[in-house]
């Protein structure tokens, strides 16, 4: 039973790190997330994603996000 625990743990947080949100909320990010990027729920989608500011206009979608009780 620990061990299956251990498994699902593993496979939430793998190449994920904890952040400290402005309002003092944690959450789960993609490992690459650097501080400048902003966590959003778009239309359609049922999870936070993180972007990033590419040239002018355009935004690159890094990975889903978690945020600690606002899912």
């Amino acid at each position: 039973m620990l061990k299956e625990f251990l498994r699902r743990v593993q496979a939430v947080t793998w190449n994920r790190r904890m952040v400290r949100l402005a309002d003092d909320s944690l959450g789960l990010v993609p490992e690459r997330t650097l501080q400048e990027d902003r966590m959003c729920i778009l239309f359609g989608c049922d999870v936070p994603v993180v972007l990033r500011r590419l040239d002018g206009d355009a935004w690159a979608i890094m990975g889903k996000a978690f945020v600690f009780g606002a899912m």
